[in-house]
């Protein structure tokens, strides 16, 4: 950690964690995306009951 550049953000990490909800409560279009960690952009909707394997209603 103590090698990666400074940010020069001035939010605090409760700014920043508000924020955080505040976009993907308000914001984000979850009918129409998914979060994709990998790519770091949203995604399209994966319908799970049409996986190869085996998903149950409670997942």
């Amino acid at each position: 950690v103590d090698e990666l550049p400074r940010s020069e953000s001035k939010s605090s990490v409760a700014d920043l964690l508000y924020g955080f909800f505040r976009f993907y409560s308000e914001e984000f279009d979850w009918s129409q995306n998914a979060v994709c960690i990998r790519e770091g952009r949203p995604g399209a909707v994966v319908d799970k009951f049409n996986l190869s394997t085996k998903t149950y209603y409670e997942q």
